[in-house]
């Protein structure tokens, strides 16, 4: 996507979710079970034989990844087909889905398992602070795990350190913050834990941006067009915003924001989400149904 000074951004993303089983109907770790066709923890995805995708067990979840993208709007539709055609294979081999859920909840003995215990995470950069954050301990949370939806933005290589914070911190006000509105009611539980506020990973491409659940892939609420233009309009922005070393201070309180996106539990539609944080400037920013 070109930018207002030339730049080309590319996009992915890589977006976790809970298998369930139909029989035993209960969430269950996907390490118990084969990948479909391969005994691997990795596969392709394919689609009219091109591989447009890879999948592997990510411990107790199932994650997917896109391939890199030159918009956002394609990574979104590339990333809600493979879930699709992953899901189909699922199905038919242990007959189990794939929930677009950011929270599930295991049995005890499900979770017993060192894989299970396990989240494999490096930790991540407070996009407010600077700060390292170690990643939660698995124990802490039974019986609940999480599942995220990152987006990885490339062509921010050049950029200082200080500007992809800033570029992060304004993902959020753009980007995070309306996605709330599109989460199910428990996604709170997820941000207790994991994916709060500004968090990110440095990359030589440019940012892993860590906040998001796996929400914004739930086609059943008839928004795919409505989360890819906030995922353009939002990103964008954010680019121009960092380049110009424009502050959130300017329109709002961060401490604000980073407060009602990690306590948030549903209570406001996305509107009335900036509302709270935002002044009239910024809300413009509307992606409500």
């Amino acid at each position: 996507m070109k930018m207002f000074d030339g730049k080309n951004l590319t996009f992915g993303s890589d977006i976790e979710f809970i298998l369930f089983h139909h029989g035993t109907k209960q969430n269950i770790p996907a390490t118990c079970y084969n990948t479909p066709e391969t005994s691997e923890n990795r596969g392709v995805i394919e689609s009219k034989g091109e591989t447009i995708g890879t999948f592997h067990r990510d411990n107790i979840t199932v994650e997917i990844q896109t391939t890199i993208h030159d918009t956002p709007d394609a990574m979104v539709y590339q990333a809600i087909r493979l879930r699709q055609l992953l899901a189909l294979r699922y199905e038919e081999s242990i007959k189990a889905t794939l929930l677009v859920n950011p929270v599930g909840e295991y049995a005890p003995d499900m979770l017993k398992t060192p894989e299970a215990q396990e989240m494999g995470c490096l930790p991540d950069v407070c996009a407010y602070s600077g700060e390292e954050k170690a990643g939660p301990k698995p124990v802490n949370m039974d019986p609940i795990r999480v599942c995220s939806g990152h987006i990885h933005v490339g062509g921010l290589e050049d950029l200082e350190d200080e500007q992809r914070r800033l570029f992060v911190r304004w993902f959020d006000a753009l980007v995070v913050l309306p996605l709330l509105a599109h989460e199910r009611a428990d996604a709170w539980k997820r941000r207790q834990h994991y994916g709060q506020a500004g968090r990110f990973r440095y990359k030589d491409y440019g940012v892993e941006l860590r906040a998001p659940s796996n929400s914004w892939l739930n086609t059943a609420r008839g928004r795919p067009q409505r989360i890819a233009r906030l995922f353009r309009e939002g990103l964008g922005t954010a680019y121009t915003c960092a380049m110009k070393g424009v502050e959130l201070d300017a329109y709002g309180d961060p401490k604000h924001l980073r407060t009602i996106i990690n306590d948030y539990n549903g209570a406001h539609r996305d509107s009335e989400l900036l509302a709270l944080a935002w002044k009239q400037s910024v809300s413009t920013f509307r992606y409500a149904d």
